[in-house]
């Protein structure tokens, strides 16, 4: 499936289309509301942001034999990462807050979905906001999770 945004976002995955409709606040300089939100229909894509970094949320029946948790994972050659027989390349949280540097890649490319600064998504019981400082994965249960810029990572919590 692949996403495209404008008023709305229009996904495609082989003959299939859905088109999920969303207002956008025009309001200068205001984020927008979270009543707005996107919700993204299928946790198994793969979210482009920053300078093209790779990201993922690994939700649902079909990650519970390898995670024991949500989590948030990005692809990414950070600058400011730390190497361990190598630098790392990439990062990951988890609903409960472990934050850890990864290395290795997150495997096969799912379908693609671009994230646009100043909207907000939600996929999978986790909201997604881009904006100047980077991009935010926030666990919508528990309020922890992790900033993602083109140089850093770190966890948050509200």
């Amino acid at each position: 499936m692949s996403c495209a945004m404008e008023q709305v976002i229009t996904c495609r995955g082989g003959n299939d289309a859905v088109v999920y409709v969303y207002e956008k606040d025009t309001t200068a300089g205001a984020p927008p509301a979270v009543d707005s939100a996107v919700t993204l229909p299928d946790p198994d894509v793969d979210l482009y942001i920053q300078s093209g970094m790779r990201c993922q949320i690994h939700a649902g029946p079909h990650f519970e034999p390898y995670f024991h948790t949500t989590e948030a994972a990005c692809e990414h050659r950070f600058s400011k990462a730390p190497a361990k027989n190598g630098p790392a390349t990439g990062v990951i949280v988890q609903a409960n807050g472990h934050f850890e540097w990864a290395y290795g890649n997150m495997g096969e490319p799912r379908p693609k979905v671009v994230i646009e600064p100043g909207h907000i998504y939600r996929l999978a019981g986790w909201t997604i906001v881009t904006d100047a400082d980077g991009t935010r994965f926030t666990d919508d249960g528990t309020g922890k999770g992790m900033v993602v810029s083109a140089d850093d990572a770190y966890p948050i919590s509200r």
